[in-house]
């Protein structure tokens, strides 16, 4: 289901309510001269992406961004994915429609930090669970707090015990 078949009104009500929303939308983006990165300063949510009110539903900002310029959602099975590298980064001209599995790759191959940790980095958040809470480790390691507490709670990493040693036999019970 669109996000668009959300709207009941006529075409007229629906060019006013486009063109209030792009005119919301636009008051929360700062540009960034170095990088052409239109950056989003609105609402974040717990993974590090721009949130949006759009026909009383949240969505990401860079999706908006996106149905913004092309005037249509991404085809079906496919993500907005950013050539920048940058999540909080809308400018659609650093988006690109791509599945998930390319997605992932290319940020792995970037580098990106929330995407990929270490095995040494996901030994350390073991180690210092007890000690730091997941929003700090959050901001050490550069990952979303979900990511800490997926690793804390075994869902990711499970084969790395609590004092952070290697686990090879355990299997993930789920």
């Amino acid at each position: 289901m669109s996000v668009l078949d959300n709207f009941c009104g006529t075409q007229a009500e629906w060019e006013v309510y486009w063109k209030q929303a792009i005119d919301r939308f636009m008051l929360k983006v700062e540009l960034d001269g170095k990088t052409g990165c239109w950056i989003w300063k609105g609402c974040t949510i717990w993974d590090g992406y721009g949130h949006f009110r759009f026909l009383d539903k949240m969505i990401r900002a860079h999706r908006f961004s996106f149905l913004m310029y092309y005037k249509r959602e991404p085809k079906q099975n496919l993500v907005i994915a950013h050539t920048c590298n940058n999540i909080v980064c809308v400018n659609p001209m650093h988006l690109v429609e791509t599945t998930q599995s390319v997605n992932m790759q290319h940020s792995m191959l970037s580098g990106n930090k929330s995407s990929i940790l270490t095995y040494k980095e996901v030994q350390d958040i073991k180690k210092s669970n007890k000690n730091v809470s997941p929003q700090d480790l959050s901001l050490k390691f550069g990952v979303s707090i979900k990511t800490i507490n997926r690793i804390l709670s075994g869902k990711r990493w499970h084969y790395i015990s609590e004092d952070g040693e290697w686990q090879p036999q355990v299997l993930r019970q789920d």
